[in-house]
């Protein structure tokens, strides 16, 4: 769908994006925006390779995987009357949308899941590696409601398929979309519904782990790794990625548990295991964090450990064992 320059970038601010100068944008948490209006109107995000009109970036970006209801927003969105002199208008904050996601949009993820129940499936495999049962693999996936959002193409871009999971807080509510595919590029695999806030992963879950404080729960650096704790009959939490921590009103729910943090093997693992380590010692009655080099020798493993590792590859060797 052609636009100007200046009608692309007033739809964008309409979805809350911030256009500098120069005509870029962030779409994910970044220092410097990577995404970039053409002069044709296109946009063009460096950091995963996306080029395309609004249309194939609302389905993209914005959860939209039915293609009429995207070109009809795009209309709607580039229609919008100009009124920012882009060629000397101020740099604006980006906000974050507040309020919770619709119980309504898991209706099509959960639909297309058994309409492309093969192609489903593969993803789940992809995503649980260290599950063997493709039983126990249905099970963890209506667990978290894990549905599917089947390959598409629009304007020669293509879309892949991806598993999309909701991230719901304490007393239930979606707070954003969790979306995965394990055989995309690692920069490519993961996605959340843009412009809404990171959330801690296992929430409801972790509010009666109490109910058996003696039994180790695991922290973990993202949601995959909860997924395969969890089909492995562990008990697990992310706060949501390697920078996180957890939010004050979710702190209480660790008191008296013994906690086990796993970062994985990387920079950022170790920075996750101290920042974890801190926030939560004061509170559970026991905490300590997973060295995965040491951990792995003293289990015998001989073999090369990548950069990276994390538990759901530990859970895998030792599944296979």
């Amino acid at each position: 769908m052609k636009a100007t320059r200046e009608a692309m970038a007033t739809a964008l601010t309409s979805l809350g994006y911030s256009i500098t100068r120069t005509w870029h944008f962030a779409i994910r948490e970044e220092r410097t925006p990577s995404a970039y209006i053409n002069q044709d109107g296109s946009i063009h995000d460096f950091g995963s390779d996306f080029h395309g009109d609004l249309v194939t970036f609302l389905q993209e970006f914005h959860n939209f995987c039915n293609v009429g209801e995207a070109i009809n927003e795009a209309k709607r969105l580039l229609n919008k009357p100009i009124e920012i002199d882009f060629s000397n208008f101020e740099r604006r904050e980006k906000k974050t949308k507040s309020g919770f996601i619709g119980e309504k949009w898991l209706v099509q993820y959960k639909e297309h899941r058994q309409k492309n129940f093969k192609a489903y499936s593969e993803l789940l495999k992809g995503l649980m590696p260290s599950v063997a049962s493709a039983q126990k693999r249905k099970e963890i996936a209506l667990k978290f409601d894990i549905g599917f959002n089947p390959a598409s193409a629009y304007n020669g871009k293509e879309f892949p398929a991806r598993l999309i999971m909701p991230i719901r807080n304490a007393e239930g509510k979606i707070i954003t979309l969790w979306k995965y595919n394990p055989f995309l590029k690692s920069n490519d695999k993961l996605r959340y519904t843009q412009d809404r806030p990171r959330s801690s992963f296992n929430l409801c879950d972790l509010k009666n782990f109490i109910n058996e404080p003696e039994k180790l729960v695991f922290v973990c650096e993202g949601e995959k790794d909860v997924i395969n704790a969890t089909g492995n009959g562990l008990r697990a939490i992310t706060p949501g990625s390697a920078t996180s921590l957890f939010k004050d009103d979710e702190l209480p729910y660790f008191r008296g548990l013994r906690v086990v943090i796993v970062g994985d093997n990387d920079e950022a693992g170790k920075s996750f295991n101290s920042a974890l380590l801190e926030q939560l010692s004061p509170l559970a009655k026991s905490v300590r964090a997973i060295e995965w080099n040491t951990f792995l020798r003293n289990k015998g493993y001989k073999g090369t450990i990548k950069k990276g590792f994390d538990l759901s590859d530990w859970l895998t060797i030792a599944h296979k064992k």
